[in-house]
């Protein structure tokens, strides 16, 4: 969206106003100056009250006070901003209006209210968007909850500067939910399971299954069970990510730390002694893993049992022989063909006829001793061929077992000299006095890293123990529910839910780190351009943007936090939300030509006197740097900061104008070239 013109007619101070905009994107900076007072404000939320329909004004009315004075009892008059705007290679007005009536006490009402946005379709006609395509269209331009970070004054960039130096970023997360499609998979995520007492999919049909249950009281003791389990689940979880959290930023500054003693360390060999050493350690310890995993657990887990055995089935086998047990038994024979000949058939398949009290029905009853279900002797021929199987197993698996663990006790030793080896060369690295504060911090984190670790481990273990309690009381309580027609099919609905839910929940993280890494990288690079210092910016899981100092260390050092360097932050946020906004118009692009060229679609920044935090030097960097972030600048600005940002911009600056008071009024300003 580049904004071409806007027209203001009994808009606060300005009865009947246009301003043209550079559009040229080799002059792309609109300065429009004035002294305090004088109404530049009222022009930049212009802006957002034609596109959204809000201002940030104190003083809620926004028709002109010299109109509304002049209006006579039942005399109408509208207010009306009206944006002239190119979109995509085509021209859209956007324009809002409110109507007012003086009634009977002379009190003004409101009569009317619209807002329209049209375009020029291929016969040269007006085409106006109904309302669903309003609000897509706006969507495109530039989303509501967007638009703080493109048109903005001094106050609210003030805003946003505390909170990034408080390390609350929640509009940060929000603007990037909502251009990534986050806030939407959150809302689905919701509606599919919620949390406290809100209605969700999986509350509905869980309730719907245990309708029908065999007891109410016992199906309320498993879903207490089961919630208690839960929760303490979650509790750990979280935990666990805040472990998590310190984990990497342990490993980040102990990553700082090496760097630092590195760059201390002259002898070029000697260091890459060091890495070696690391690499090597590492190669080793991954070679351990393996052996742990893919060869001694499955040695054990496969001759175990055989093992164990043996010594039993030698001790069994002589005895089970001599008392001959197991020589009875004929195969396929079962019970229930016996019961069938005699009580149904009372035939045997000979043809003799099997009455009871005759030798051939005692005959035929006496097999039941050899028919299945399995007697004695099936299970002693059973036996014996489960014996015959281990016994062919090679009785060499205790000597197997003793030379993998030689193998890894072989490799821990290896381990252990290469890390004292290691040990050793850290000590000759770095021997400055930055770089032994260097040393002297690494050990002492990771000495915490370890024991994070250590708890993470714990925590995941504990996880897991109650996930497997939570799997056994859920399986106990679903042997209540009755299989009827209709639980079952509930039953579906609910599986159907919650496996809906694990799939948006995975794709949900996946994305959400992906677009934080983005941000992270966006944001270095513009930053590095507007503020000096050799700074760099991380953004953690929960959105908190921290400023790391790289170019000096000190363990009493702390990031110098001011409001120059909190604005710096701020327009590179912009810079990258600006990459990430074009990219997403074209992933949610209805058609083809909803599609966007993202190298010739630009976004405007519109800023109420943005420099008056800035020294002269940054200055300089920002009246630089801004025309590059956004595709289009209009800068209201007071007339010293002007002379200094002119003087920066001169070469981007393609329009120019001067806001001032008409007869020397505070209800009346106009705006003129110059």
């Amino acid at each position: 969206m580049i904004i071409r013109k806007i027209t203001l007619k009994n808009f606060r101070q300005y009865i009947d106003t246009s301003i043209e905009f550079a559009i040229d994107p080799e002059k792309n900076v609109t300065v429009v100056m004035g002294d305090n007072g004088t109404g530049k404000t009222t022009l930049a939320q212009a802006f957002q009250w034609a596109l959204y329909g809000k201002t940030r004004f104190q003083i809620r009315e926004i028709i002109n006070r010299i109109v509304r004075e002049k209006m006579t009892m039942g005399e109408s008059k509208t207010v009306s901003v009206t944006i002239e705007l190119f979109y995509n290679e085509k021209e859209y007005t956007v324009k809002r209006s409110v109507t007012y009536k003086k009634n009977a006490q002379m009190k003004l009402e409101e009569v009317d209210n619209k807002f329209t946005i049209s375009d020029i379709n291929e016969n040269g006609e007006f085409h106006y968007f109904n309302d669903g395509e309003k609000h897509y269209m706006i969507k495109q331009f530039l989303p509501k909850d967007l638009s703080g970070f493109f048109f903005f004054d001094g106050e609210r960039i003030e805003e946003m500067s505390k909170e990034i130096q408080s390390g609350k970023s929640e509009d940060f997360k929000e603007a990037v939910y909502s251009l990534v499609g986050l806030r939407a998979t959150q809302n689905a995520m919701g509606h599919l399971k919620s949390v406290g007492n809100k209605m969700s999919v999986t509350k509905y049909y869980k309730a719907e299954v245990e309708k029908n249950n065999k007891s109410a009281i016992a199906m309320a003791n498993y879903n207490r069970k089961i919630e208690e389990l839960q929760e303490a689940i979650d509790k750990r979880k979280r935990v666990a990510e805040e472990t998590k959290e310190k984990i990497a930023k342990c490993k980040k500054e102990i990553e700082e730390c090496q760097e630092i003693i590195f760059s201390e360390t002259h002898a070029m060999e000697l260091k890459q002694q060091y890495e070696k050493l690391l690499r090597e350690i590492k190669n080793l310890k991954e070679k351990r893993s393996r052996m742990v995993g893919k060869v001694l657990l499955k040695e054990f887990n496969n001759g175990f049992f055989a093992f164990c055995a043996r010594p039993l089935i030698e001790e069994a086998s002589p005895k089970i022989k001599e008392e001959g047990a197991g020589e009875k038994s004929i195969p396929d024979l079962t019970q229930k063909m016996i019961y069938y000949l005699i009580k149904q058939r009372k035939v045997c398949l000979c043809g003799t006829p099997l009455h009871e009290n005759t030798p051939a029905h005692a005959e035929i009853m006496g097999l039941l001793d050899y028919a299945q279900p399995k007697t004695i002797g099936m299970q002693v021929n059973d036996y014996r061929m489960k014996e015959e199987s281990i016994l062919k197993t090679d009785n060499v698996y205790m000597k197997d077992m003793k030379q993998k663990m030689q193998d890894i006790s072989d490799i821990d030793e290896e381990i252990n000299a290469k890390e004292q080896e290691a040990n050793e060369k850290m000590e000759a690295l770095g021997n400055t006095d930055k770089g032994e504060r260097a040393k002297n911090k690494k050990k002492v984190l990771e000495e915490e890293k370890a024991k994070l670790h250590e708890k993470l481990g714990f925590l995941e273990a504990e996880m897991k123990s109650k996930e497997q309690e939570k799997e056994r009381q859920e399986t106990e309580k679903g042997k209540l529910v009755i299989t009827n027609e209709d639980t079952i099919k509930n039953a579906n609905y609910l599986a159907y839910a919650e496996k809906l839910y694990e799939r948006l929940s995975e794709n949900y993280s996946k994305n959400e780190n992906k677009y934080r890494v983005l941000l992270e990288h966006r944001m270095n690079e513009i930053f590095k351009t507007i503020y000096d210092g050799n700074i760099r910016i991380s953004i953690d899981p929960r959105y908190r943007i921290n400023v790391n100092v790289q170019e000096e260390f000190a363990a009493e050092d702390e990031v110098e936090k001011n409001t120059a360097q909190g604005y710096a932050l701020i327009f590179a946020f912009i810079s990258a939300i600006i990459d990430l906004a074009k990219d997403k118009i074209n992933r949610n692009a209805l058609e083809e030509g909803d599609m966007i060229d993202v190298e010739k679609e630009g976004y405007p920044m519109v800023m109420d006197a943005p420099l008056s935090a800035f020294d002269k030097t940054r200055i300089k960097s920002i009246c630089t740097e801004i025309p590059r972030i956004a595709d289009q600048v209009i800068i209201f600005i007071k007339d010293t900061d002007g002379d200094v940002a002119e003087e920066y911009m001169s070469n981007k600056i393609g329009k120019r104008y001067m806001v001032r008071k008409v007869n020397d009024s505070s209800l009346h300003s106009e705006v003129i070239g110059r």
